[in-house]
Order: structure tokens, then sequence, then C-alpha cells
């Protein structure tokens, strides 16, 4: 099942922030960071009141947008990237 999470904007930035510091290490330290970055999302929503679904779901979608920023940017320097699948919601 595919969900579009909605990120607040100051997490959206730091997810794509977090991309382009990323975008020249190898893809297993790249992986490591992301998940890091994204525990920590986690740790600060659940800290400021949030309930535990709500963090998981940002938590879930930080890493998503991360990693698809992470693939835009290797496409654009022209390295290989492995194929990344999309889902689409079609309305009759």
């Amino acid at each position: 099942m595919s969900e579009i999470v909605q990120l607040p904007v100051n997490l959206l930035i730091r997810a794509r922030m977090l991309a382009i510091e990323l975008r020249p290490r190898t893809w297993t330290i790249r992986h490591r960071q992301i998940r890091w970055e994204a525990g920590r999302v986690h740790e600060e929503l659940m800290a400021a009141g949030f309930q535990r679904w709500e963090a998981v779901r940002a938590h879930d979608g930080f890493i998503t947008i991360a990693t698809n920023r992470l693939h835009e940017l290797d496409r654009q320097k022209g390295r290989p990237v492995a194929p990344v699948t999309i889902f689409e919601r079609k309305t009759a």
C-alpha cells in the first residue's frame, strides 16, 4: 500500500538538505545517516507531544523524501540509479 505523507515544511527542507549533504558518500553511509536523522525526527516529535503513529508516519515520510531526493541528484549527475517503483492513484 502506498500512502502520501505530507510533512511540515521545515521537515521537508531538512530531508532535502540532508540528501544534498550525503550526495558524495556511499549508499551504505547514506542509508545509515538518513535512518539516524529520521530517528531524531521521531524522537523530537514524541517529545513535542505528538502521538506515536504520527511520529512513525513522519519518520517514514522523512526517509522516503530524503531517499527520493538522493535518486534525483544521482540521476542529474549521470550516475546509474536503481529503478524506483512509483505508485499512482488513478481517478475515474
